[in-house]
Parts: C-alpha cells; structure tokens; sequence
C-alpha cells in the first residue's frame, strides 16, 4: 500500500486547499485538496510531508501536528494528515504543482462542490479546526495570566 502525507495547512480562520491539476493520469483530477504526496524510498511521513510542501509551496513548516490516519481504498493509499500553521503571507506562497490554491473558511468548504473525498476530507477539516479553536483558547488564557502579573 502506497504512503502519503497531507497537510491540513490554516491561517488564523481559512484553510490552504490546493486545486489539483486536470489531468486523467492522477488521482482526483481538477478536485480541491490537501497539500502533500507520497514518500518516497527510505521516508517517513514527516520529512514526505515537509518535501512536499516545499516542492509544492516553496514552504517549509517549522512544526507540524499529527492529527488521523485514513486508508482511501480507491488509490491504494495509507494517508497521514498533519495539521500545520502558515505564518508567511501569501506572496512568498509559490504555486509549484496544480492549478491554483485558495484560503477558505470551513463553511466555504463545507460547501464546495468540487472536493477530494468530500467525506475524509470534510472531517479532517472540522477536526483541524477543533484543534485551532483548543489552541488558540489556550493561547488566550495563558496570555491573559501573563497579563494580570
């Protein structure tokens, strides 16, 4: 079975989804998506997902979260899925594979027709944004502690 890693890349409250190219020979054709690919010989899934997005973004995350495993029967695939903050603003993004790329708000995807495995893919995001919402609660209190000090 074939390994991949995805990532579930945010900033503030969107979501990076990568529109995969239209082309028969690869999987989810002209779909929106996750960034991310398959290992190569010798790789685990960190350093895949980090290459990935280098090749993909010109964006290499300093840290990365792992959040589920998902088997797609359909492609033969075991795909890992990595929660990952975008601190760089849009222009230093370079768009090396696929169409194009957007930011969108969960409701936005929750609504768009054109998905890679709307069902994996729709989870994946609402558990992401559970993640975000814990952390930035978190931030919020630490830094309202800080703050009465």
């Amino acid at each position: 079975m074939r390994q991949v890693a995805k990532a579930v890349i945010y900033k503030e409250n969107y979501f990076l989804l990568q529109l995969r190219d239209n082309d028969s020979s690869i999987s989810y054709p002209n779909k929106w998506s996750f960034f991310g690919g398959e290992l190569d010989k010798g790789e685990n899934f960190e350093v895949a997902l980090k290459r990935e997005l280098i090749e993909e973004l010109n964006f290499c995350p300093e840290k990365y979260y792992f959040i589920s495993t998902n088997i797609d029967l359909s492609t033969n695939c075991t795909i890992n899925y990595y929660i990952v903050h975008c601190p760089l603003p849009d222009k230093e993004l370079i768009l090396g594979e696929g169409q194009s790329m957007g930011w969108f708000t969960i409701d936005q995807i929750m609504n768009l027709k054109s998905i890679c495995r709307p069902l994996v893919l729709k989870r994946v995001i609402k558990k992401a944004n559970k993640l975000m919402n814990i952390t930035y609660m978190h931030l919020e209190e630490q830094l309202k502690v800080i703050l009465l000090h």
